[in-house]
């Protein structure tokens, strides 16, 4: 048995006091509690969402209070920072939701939010994982409480979004989703639904100069929008406005409008700036002879080759089979639009 010097005994029995002293205990929690690295708001006239990001996936518990309204959110094992101490000064005059916001430090090991409410609200609590440049995140979507049961996002948010009613457009649709010639006739005009990719939080690509996909096409489906209806065609969008919508809830607003064709819009991220036109993906389920007739406008030898059109006024893109959400439950005839950005 080696024999310790006088030295080494005092080291070793000072390192145990300090590893069983309240001092060691709170620097192991500190060591220990996620660090907020960032906050954002993004109001909408659709819903509110807060984000707050942490370096480690949060612990919380929240509940709502009346008169006033308010909704508080306790999240354990944390210490307040910089970053929720400047949450309040995110928050938006006209913002539909949220009147303000506190963040303190209830307990020792918690802190809490608490918003204060414009309207009554419902709350969905949420937490995601690292994606992408994003850290852990925990999210608060705050919803206007009097929403339709029949909307799809109240939908979604019941849990019950591909559900639907003996009789509806949305049953009508998941019965019979074969491309009916010949509508027009009947006088109900042609509905398509377009839907602008990104949103809110999620800028989609971001070019070098700072501009963000989700900008981009969001101008491009306006645009397309009003060009559509001068041609006679009854239009839609999933969102008109910079607000992250969930895909089934995109799926969803096709379905709820029995959209003839339902057109998503992205813009692709190139390295070199002599990019340029479109592309297009289109539902693999589909039919592609009648696809390419009535879309994209080749014939079906070139389709089923995936070759690309041939218009000196566009730059020649590649239209391909896709496995891409809406293109495949959206409806009768879905395609993706690719721009260049």
């Amino acid at each position: 048995m080696t024999k310790l010097t006088r030295r080494q005994i005092i080291r070793r029995t000072a390192g145990t006091l300090f590893a069983l002293s309240p001092i060691a205990s709170a620097v192991a929690k500190t060591v220990r509690a996620p660090q907020f690295t960032a906050a954002r708001i993004w109001p909408s006239h659709t819903y509110t969402r807060l984000t707050l990001e942490s370096t480690t996936a949060l612990k919380y518990q929240h509940f709502a209070l009346d008169n006033p309204g308010r909704l508080v959110v306790d999240i354990q094992n944390a210490n307040i920072n910089t970053v929720l101490h400047g949450l309040s000064q995110k928050v938006m005059a006209d913002d539909p939701f949220i009147r303000s916001i506190r963040a303190g430090q209830n307990t020792p090991d918690t802190v809490r939010l608490v918003i204060d409410l414009k309207q009554p609200s419902y709350a969905q609590v949420f937490s995601l994982p690292p994606v992408g440049g994003f850290k852990n995140r925990l999210v608060v979507d705050l919803y206007p409480q009097g929403m339709d049961a029949d909307d799809p996002m109240m939908a979604l948010l019941n849990g019950s979004p591909n559900k639907t009613r003996r009789g509806s457009p949305e049953a009508d649709l998941a019965q019979n989703t074969t491309p009916q010639p010949g509508r027009g006739r009947n006088g109900r005009r042609p509905v398509i639904m377009i839907d602008p990719g990104h949103g809110g939080e999620d800028p989609g690509a971001v070019s070098s100069g700072g501009l963000q996909e989700k900008h981009v096409v969001l101008s491009i489906a306006r645009e397309t929008k009003k060009q559509l209806e001068a041609l006679g065609y009854n239009v839609f969008m999933t969102r008109n406005e910079d607000v992250f919508i969930p895909l089934g809830v995109r799926v969803a607003k096709g379905r709820a409008r029995r959209a003839d064709v339902f057109v998503s819009i992205h813009a692709d991220a190139f390295t070199s700036p002599s990019a340029r036109g479109t592309g297009g993906l289109y539902a693999e389920h589909q039919r592609r002879d009648q696809l390419c007739r009535q879309i994209l406008g080749t014939d079906a030898k070139q389709c089923r080759r995936g070759r690309r059109r041939t218009d000196q006024r566009q730059p020649q893109r590649r239209y391909r089979p896709a496995r891409y959400d809406p293109n495949r439950h959206t409806a009768r005839q879905p395609q993706t639009r690719q721009t260049g950005a």
